[in-house]
């Protein structure tokens, strides 16, 4: 994800100051990808293409953080734009081949999943999520994109009291208790008002 913000810092900042100092960085950025995880890079080579992973460590299981993956492939295409790089347009494509490989499985019916392990992503990262495969599908035309974009945006949170039937947790749970307590105790209080004053 670094290699992706970087890349279009880099790209903003040429095009303020047409300094070609800020396109020799995008480009050592660009570099980076080429790199395995296993070599001290950021990408894992398979047959669904290149992941640039946000968290890069192969001493733990791959998170495949999604989030992280498209905001690369969004300076990847900037960068593409303003030089012509093919090599920019190789990791594009090879990024997109994997990202429209694996989608279906950041999909928990019609939620997104933050990372591949299952982790639900938070509704500002499910909206990102949205925005992003709106990005991909202007850029590429896949269908796929487009499909994951709509069933995402009708997703809909779930209220807290249906999150803590599914999921109860301790404070969740004593601040329903609470509350409940305290509507009750306050019924029961203007009630008791209301009949001395009739009295």
């Amino acid at each position: 994800m670094n290699e992706g913000r970087a890349m279009q810092a880099f790209i903003k900042a040429y095009e303020k100051t047409s300094d070609t100092v800020y396109l020799d960085y995008a480009r050592k950025s660009l570099n980076t990808l080429y790199t395995l995880v296993k070599n001290g890079g950021v990408t894992y080579f398979d047959s669904t293409g290149y992941w640039y992973e946000e968290y890069a460590d192969d001493n733990v299981p791959q998170s495949r953080v999604l989030n992280g993956m498209m905001v690369v492939l969004r300076g990847l295409s900037d960068y593409y734009k303003l030089t012509k790089d093919p090599g920019a347009n190789f990791l594009f494509g090879q990024g997109v081949k994997s990202v429209k490989n694996t989608l279906y499985l950041y999909d928990t019916n019609g939620h997104s999943n933050y990372e591949i392990t299952g982790k639900p992503a938070n509704p500002w990262y499910h909206k990102f999520h949205i925005e992003l495969l709106d990005f991909l599908y202007k850029e590429t035309n896949e269908p796929v994109f487009r499909e994951y974009a709509q069933k995402w945006s009708q997703y809909k949170e779930p209220s807290y009291l249906s999150k803590l039937i599914q999921k109860p947790t301790r404070i969740g749970v004593f601040t329903v208790f609470s509350i409940f307590t305290i509507t009750v105790l306050l019924v029961f209080f203007v009630y008791y008002i209301f009949l001395k004053l009739k009295n």
